[in-house]
């Protein structure tokens, strides 16, 4: 028996549980900037750093809670963890990866907005849209037929 499940499987219950809370208690600030947004009205360096907390918690609620659930059938020798396993980097792209890049986003653009140059933001994120592309296209150029 692996002893690394349980254990991994207890604490990712404790920061799921943290995770939702913090969904749960961001929630309305993080809809007043997102509605601020679609009116069209001045966003401040906080309202970058709220919306970028509730996005970055709700993205690792999601990703946790499937992550869970994968080490639940593993541990108890289901075969959908397979399944689970095959669909993971899918189910990343959506959950993590799309959170923590848009989180990452408004919390350097809150940061730089709050020393008034919000415009190198910009160029952080074209950076990180170029290496994905390069890793990408590396990744197919290079993969063996």
């Amino acid at each position: 028996m692996n002893l690394i499940d349980p254990l991994s499987g207890g604490y990712s219950t404790a920061s799921n549980y943290l995770s939702l809370v913090v969904v749960i208690y961001w929630l309305k600030p993080a809809f007043l900037v997102m509605k601020k947004f679609m009116k069209g009205k001045k966003l401040y360096h906080y309202d970058y750093l709220i919306w970028g907390v509730w996005v970055a918690f709700l993205g690792d609620l999601t990703n946790g809670i499937y992550w869970q659930a994968f080490l639940v059938f593993k541990y108890h020798e289901n075969d959908i963890h397979y399944i689970m396993y095959n669909s993971g980097t899918l189910f990343n792209v959506f959950s993590r990866q799309t959170s923590v890049t848009l989180a990452a986003y408004s919390h350097i653009r809150g940061a730089l907005l709050f020393e008034g140059r919000e415009e190198i933001a910009k160029k952080h994120v074209a950076f990180a849209v170029i290496i994905g592309v390069i890793y990408s296209f590396y990744m197919l150029m290079t993969r063996p037929l």
